[in-house]
């Protein structure tokens, strides 16, 4: 017989209800719970990429011959890094849940920083051109490209924090409005800013980096990416006011040291 997640919680408590006492009970019903909320989890993370090759094919059908052959390139690219994250995400699952339990070990490799912000951007063109939004990306010319461009860290973990977090800047940014992602080198850290005219809502203000916290959507983008930078050694942080919208933060070591 097979049973669906809600089944399997009826199942667990009924489980719970008839055998109290019982430290096997309690040790399956805490492994499915894990479980569940590793599937949650992926299903969000999953959504994105699948997105992005859906809105990506899209383009290159519907303006084929209105695209160059970099255009063209780049738009593959992006398909198969979207691939590539989801494979590596199928492969580690249960990563959160350590990284949640302080367990996680990073698995460090050298990769482009820069790049990877770029293409988190880019996997976001469908909305951008949806809601008709400028891109305004701001390099400070002081930082060291090459050192840059053989960061140590997890690159697709990288990805996914900056994916999440122009997701978010996408669905409050106003129509025709522009999204301003700076990069700069802080001593030792190389900072991030997002910034969007959109407000994050009062009530979520507190828990904006909580699990499940959101107006729509899931309410894990924030949650992992939090998760995510903090894994790097780094931090995250947002302010928000009508006056000024929304900035987000993020500081990645220039070196993670183990």
């Amino acid at each position: 017989m097979a049973y669906d997640i809600d089944d399997l919680s009826d199942l667990l408590n009924k489980l719970n209800k008839e055998f109290p006492n019982s430290e096997t009970v309690k040790k399956v019903i805490e492994t499915v719970n894990m479980c569940e909320k590793s599937i949650r989890e992926d299903r969000h993370n999953f959504r994105r990429p699948l997105q992005s090759i859906v809105g990506y094919v899209d383009i290159l059908i519907e303006d084929e011959n209105e695209l160059a052959p970099q255009e063209k390139k780049d738009y593959l690219e992006v398909i198969q890094n979207c691939a590539k994250s989801m494979i590596y995400m199928a492969n580690n699952s249960l990563d959160v849940g350590a990284i949640e339990a302080g367990k996680y070990q990073l698995r460090p490799v050298e990769f482009n920083l820069e790049r990877a912000v770029k293409n988190s951007i880019m996997l976001h063109t469908p909305e951008i051109k949806e809601k008709n939004l400028t891109i305004d990306y701001q390099f400070d010319e002081t930082i060291n490209r090459e050192e840059m461009q053989k960061y140590k860290g997890e690159e697709v973990r990288i990805e996914i924090v900056f994916s999440n977090l122009m997701s978010n800047a996408c669905k409050a940014a106003p129509n025709d409005s522009k999204i301003i992602i700076s990069t700069k080198q802080e001593n030792d850290y190389y900072v991030f800013d997002m910034h969007n005219q959109g407000v994050v809502s009062k009530q979520i203000r507190a828990s904006f980096f909580e699990p499940y916290t959101t107006i729509v959507g899931t309410g894990l983008g924030t949650y992992h990416a939090k998760l995510f930078v903090e894994a790097h050694k780094g931090t995250i942080e947002m302010k928000t006011s009508e006056e000024e919208g929304t900035n987000i933060t993020v500081k990645l070591p220039r070196y993670i040291t183990f």
